[in-house]
């Protein structure tokens, strides 16, 4: 009696984990094959933000706060691809925020890949405009003077 339990209760385990992990990918697929579209988000065109872009990307979401001060909920950010304004190779990201269900595109943003400047697309015209007076770039504490690297 001990053997025939011993056996059965692991395999009930096993089986039910089984289960569970198809029930799992049933989910992810009736996800993937929703045909609902939000309108904020139609037509966008996200690429794969590169290694070098994420100190742009940091600055982009400190800076975006402070851009556009009215807006409520979570804020996310789409790499939209490389420009170049101004002589400065420039990573762009679409802002969005999300609350409720709903996603609203609060702008676009600009950072140069030194995180020199910020630049901020207008609505009306199409172009990228300088922002003023924001947060540079931190120092990173690798980029930082030690005793031990003083010559």
């Amino acid at each position: 009696m001990k053997k025939i339990l011993t056996f059965l209760l692991p395999m009930a385990v096993i089986l039910s984990g089984c289960s569970s992990k198809e029930t799992a990918a049933e989910n992810i697929t009736n996800i993937e094959s929703s045909s609902t579209v939000d309108t904020a988000l139609a037509g966008e065109t996200f690429l794969e933000l590169p290694d070098s872009g994420l100190d742009s990307l940091n600055l982009a979401a400190k800076c975006s706060k402070e851009i556009f001060p009215d807006a409520d909920g979570d804020w996310m950010y789409g790499y939209k691809g490389a420009e170049n304004l101004g002589g400065d190779d420039c990573y762009v990201f679409a802002v969005y925020t999300y609350k409720d269900g709903i996603h609203i595109k609060e702008g676009e943003l600009a950072v140069s890949e030194d995180c020199a400047d910020v630049y901020l697309r207008s609505k009306i015209t199409g172009d990228f405009g300088s922002v003023p007076s924001l947060p540079k770039k931190e120092q990173s504490w690798a980029e930082t003077k030690t005793l031990a690297f003083v010559n």
